[in-house]
């Protein structure tokens, strides 16, 4: 938790114990590494595309059960979060393209490739959301008619994993502010 909203204690002036014992002019490094920004690694001024890159990451290992970037060490993962070349994420495959290209953006390394505020990655969530219910609105019909109901086939293994992704993602939008609420 302590990783989002890093950029505002990085902006602090104030000593305490996370900068304690780092000289003058030195650069810190506060946070997880395997939830960094590339540009957090860096040393670089963190913007909200720097969280939306670490929920990104979250998000996706939320979904998949796996971590986005793996490494044995502290140097390992620092390493993978400034190299050049996309994360490898491949357990994308087994989600919705539509949501593994939200995740692909959330977690792209170019900052200028990826949402800039929480408000547009909440809208292509819940376009998402809305493009899923609307496919499934044969399935909502047969639940109305009970008759027709006993006859419809059962969900596949896919289909109740995709139902499983949507209640997820319907908890996630209710945590995220849109950009109207965190400017208040």
């Amino acid at each position: 938790v302590l990783d989002f909203g890093v950029a505002g204690l990085l902006k602090s002036e104030s000593q305490d114990l996370t900068n304690a014992g780092v000289e003058d002019g030195e650069r810190q490094l506060i946070g997880t590494p395997r939830y960094m920004s590339p540009e957090q690694v860096r040393g670089h001024d963190l913007t909200g595309a720097s969280d939306i890159y670490s929920v990104g990451l979250v998000f996706y290992e939320i979904l998949t059960g796996s971590k986005a970037v793996h490494g044995d060490t502290t140097m390992a993962l620092i390493t993978k979060q400034i190299k050049e070349q996309p994360l490898e994420l491949p357990e994308l495959e087994k989600l919705d393209d539509q949501l593994g290209q939200i995740i692909r953006k959330m977690t792209s390394k170019p900052v200028d490739e990826r949402y800039h505020k929480a408000g547009e990655v909440r809208e292509e969530l819940k376009d998402y959301l809305s493009t899923k219910r609307a496919g499934s609105s044969s399935e909502r019909q047969l639940e109305r008619n009970p008759a027709e109901a006993t006859e419809a086939l059962e969900f596949s293994d896919e289909q109740r994993s995709e139902a499983e992704d949507q209640d997820a993602l319907d908890d996630f939008l209710e945590n995220v502010k849109s950009d109207d609420e965190d400017e208040d």
